[in-house]
């Protein structure tokens, strides 16, 4: 039997490479030319301290063989004052890792794809290949509510080891501005929130207005844009008629922190084994991670309607805690918010139906 996957982003190269190490027969359907055409090159981070293992070898468990990460122990959050907390690692583990998106030759992109061919999987570039003639659905986002802005930058003055997130609703509402190193590279990143504001003027304003920014790039070098939407849920089923949707296209993003690639992995393999094992593939999603999705929708419903003086009040301390803290005080907020959650999300649900795709 043919297995066909649209799309040739993180998910649907994961369900390829899963479904062909099994000895199915699967062909990947990809709009672009090539890999990673989604967006320009960018650097992305993937969070590490949740996770009872280490999130490399986690992803050796899944038979994925992806390398160039750079390990990164230390995030600092800076409220618009300039007050900020830093958040460290225990031990040698670090809290993330980080790793190449888009065309980049060691993006993580490529490696999957080079271990999808080796393993036999066959790819269409340039189709018009529609979601109803597929069974696992890996376009990307299908809906938008938000946008992502970024730059590449080299020879950037920055501690290797640290990642800086800025909340400035004057310059990113309802989302955040961070700066992810990789090696002497790094991306600096604008993410805003259900708006349609101007994203890219906003963030080269905060670059040459903000301080701390600043000062780490100047005499840097500025290199290439990238900008895509963004678009996070927690559907109430992920299979629509038999077409499983993964990843992005799923709304598979954690709202409140904006982390998506574990997840686009995560669905991957897991619409993967719902072909193979005959199971409930929203069964197998949920079970997952639908209640860090969930979560991560509780702080979304918040941030949305935060302040510049409620990040004031968030960032209360400067100085540094450790990442177990942390996750301890981020659950307690979770919990407060229990009440007032379950409407908006229904509403949402509603909003964003993939229904109406097929």
């Amino acid at each position: 039997m043919l297995i066909k996957i649209l799309g040739a982003g993180v998910s649907g190269l994961c369900a390829a490479i899963r479904l062909a190490q099994s000895g199915e027969n699967v062909t990947v359907y990809e709009k672009n030319k090539e890999i990673g055409r989604q967006m320009h090159e960018n650097t992305q981070a993937m969070r590490n301290y949740e996770e009872r293992i280490d999130l490399k070898e986690e992803l050796s468990n899944y038979g994925l063989k992806i390398s160039h990460f750079k390990p990164i122990h230390k995030i600092t959050k800076y409220a618009p004052s300039g007050r900020n907390n830093t958040v460290a690692s225990e031990g040698d583990r670090p809290v993330f890792q980080v790793i190449k998106r888009g065309p980049h030759s060691k993006s993580m992109d490529n490696q999957l794809y080079e271990q999808a061919v080796n393993e036999g999987v066959k790819f269409e570039f340039n189709t018009d290949k529609k979601i109803k003639d597929c069974e696992i659905i890996s376009v990307g986002p299908l809906f938008k509510n938000g946008i992502v802005h970024g730059i590449e930058i080299s020879n950037v003055n920055l501690d290797h080891d640290k990642i800086l997130f800025f909340m400035n609703n004057d310059y990113a509402p309802g989302g955040y501005i961070y700066i992810v190193p990789y090696g002497s590279d790094s991306s600096v990143s604008s993410v805003i929130v259900n708006s349609d504001a101007n994203i890219k003027g906003m963030l080269f304003n905060f670059i040459s207005k903000n301080k701390v920014l600043s000062e780490i790039l100047e005499g840097a070098d500025f290199g290439n844009e990238f900008q895509g939407k963004a678009y996070y849920n927690v559907p109430s089923t992920a299979n629509i008629n038999g077409h499983l949707f993964t990843g992005g296209a799923a709304g598979f993003v954690e709202a409140g922190r904006g982390f998506g690639l574990i997840y686009a992995i995560k669905s991957g393999l897991l619409a993967a084994d719902a072909i193979l094992k005959k199971q409930d593939y929203d069964q197998l999603w949920k079970t997952s991670f639908g209640k860090e999705l969930i979560d991560g929708f509780k702080r979304r419903a918040v941030m949305t309607r935060m302040t510049n003086k409620d990040y004031e009040n968030m960032i209360e301390n400067e100085g540094t805690v450790k990442a177990k803290e942390y996750k301890q005080k981020r659950a307690e907020d979770i919990q407060k918010l229990e009440v007032q959650f379950k409407a908006f999300l229904e509403k949402w649900q509603k909003d964003h139906d993939l229904n109406k795709f097929i």
